[in-house]
């Protein structure tokens, strides 16, 4: 009996564990984001705003998604914009960015000071370097 009831509380403890997720941008619609990004097995990739009539149009894609990954609806899900930012914070910088947009992330760990960049993939490049 005593050893259920701790594996009781640690259910308990487990279920009740939230995230504070900091909102950065009021409003910022419904974004749709590999679960393999939101699970930490990958990190941001691909960022893609598409014109799909719902949310605000990101698609974002970890740097191990496959296409058949991305293709299984159920490893995507829809979520506020601003839990992608808490994951990844440089996709501030690229938020207000027009539908079309088609965007790789990089990061540099080679040089003195870590950048990260995004890489417009479309229409003229467009380059974002912020040093963390």
């Amino acid at each position: 009996m005593g050893s259920e009831n701790k594996k009781s509380e640690k259910s308990k403890k487990q279920e009740t564990k939230q995230v504070e997720i900091k909102e950065y941008i009021r409003g910022a619609g419904g974004s749709i984001v590999s679960k393999s990004i939101l699970n930490g097995t990958s990190k941001l990739k691909w960022l893609f705003r598409d014109d799909s009539g719902h949310g605000n149009g990101w698609i974002a894609f970890g740097d191990t998604d496959t296409q058949e990954y991305v293709n299984n609806a159920e490893n995507m899900a829809v979520v506020d914009f601003n839990i992608l930012a808490n994951i990844e914070p440089t996709v501030l910088n690229v938020y207000y960015m027009p539908v079309g947009s088609d965007l790789e992330f990089r990061s540099d760990k080679t040089r003195k000071q870590n950048t990260e960049n995004f890489l417009s993939n479309g229409r003229g490049r467009i380059r974002i370097r912020i040093s963390i």
